[in-house]
């Protein structure tokens, strides 16, 4: 099968519309008709571009990989996605948080936190600690799920008031050895 082909069959399987999927690597509606329609070979630098943005094996395009096998990996983002904003969502009406709010307490802005809750952001470890930080939880609950990580987190705040209080981390380290 060739590349013109497998791009068509990518496109169907995401199901997507000439307009998004173009929109989506950045190029235009009738660049994709003549790519699909082989008047245009399809440049390496596009081909990079769709598996960078629809987390696609490149390999896909050039040898003979079902379209199921290639995105594997998007699905298991979007799981993964839809995990992570559920939390955060779930966390942020625990503390009576509007995304307004959590937006001004975190530094992330509120396009971001909206976008993360629908599913159409990926959280940056970066931005995770802001708004793990904001929200009183860990970045390890957050992004991963571990309920045992969820109250009293061990963050930056913790270790910046171990370190500027000398005798009570000397305690803690000494029942630690223990």
């Amino acid at each position: 099968m060739n590349v013109q082909f497998k791009l068509i069959q990518l496109r169907d399987y995401l199901n997507l519309s000439r307009n998004a999927f173009a929109k989506k690597i950045g190029c235009s509606t009738t660049q994709l008709n003549r790519y699909e329609a082989g008047i245009n070979e399809i440049p390496d630098y596009i081909i990079s571009e769709i598996s960078s943005v629809f987390h696609v094996n490149p390999r896909y395009f050039y040898e003979d990989m079902q379209v199921n096998d290639a995105v594997a990996k998007l699905e298991n983002k979007d799981k993964h996605n839809s995990e992570v904003a559920e939390r955060l969502k779930a966390r942020r009406l625990e503390l009576n948080l509007s995304q307004k709010e959590l937006s001004v307490i975190s530094g992330v802005s509120t396009s971001q936190l909206s976008q993360i809750e629908s599913m159409n952001y990926t959280l940056s470890k970066s931005n995770a600690e802001k708004i793990a930080d904001a929200l009183e939880t860990s970045t390890e609950w957050l992004l991963e799920g571990k309920e045992e990580y969820k109250e009293y987190p061990v963050n930056k705040k913790l270790i910046e008031w171990l370190w500027k209080h000398p005798e009570e981390r000397r305690e803690l380290w000494i029942k630690i050895k223990q």
